[in-house]
């Protein structure tokens, strides 16, 4: 759902009508790199926070994303906005594929099968294969 609607619906819809198509490939640069960058230290955060609580942050913030773009009406002169609303969405993504990822990996340690609920989460949270 994420990837789907960032490439789809923020793309065309926020940054090709208001802005210009020009601009779609250096947003989802910043994209691909908050998508990175969040991936690596959460991590990190993990260990420290647990996995829950770093779940429950991360929807927060995709919530708080989804508000802004509803509330927003983008301009030409509003450049850091979009840079913005792309990083979230990599945020976004990076954390849910790595933590799912990671959550996976410790059921199948712990013996209980998560293939079961895979399909259902991946296209909640829309993880690639």
């Amino acid at each position: 759902m994420y990837q789907g609607f960032y490439a789809a619906a923020f793309t065309k819809s926020y940054i090709g009508c208001a802005w210009s198509t020009s601009h779609i490939g250096l947003v989802t640069v910043f994209y691909g790199l908050s998508a990175a960058v969040s991936s690596l230290f959460s991590g990190y955060v993990v260990k420290f926070v647990g996995r829950k609580s770093v779940f429950v942050v991360c929807q927060a913030v995709s919530i708080i994303n989804l508000v802004f773009m509803l509330l927003w009406k983008p301009g030409l002169h509003q450049s850091l906005l979009f840079y913005l609303a792309g990083c979230l969405w990599g945020v976004n993504v990076g954390v849910i594929s790595s933590q799912l990822r990671g959550l996976y990996k410790f059921h199948l340690i712990m013996k209980i099968n998560p293939h079961k609920n895979i399909l259902r989460w991946r296209t909640l949270f829309g993880v690639p294969k």
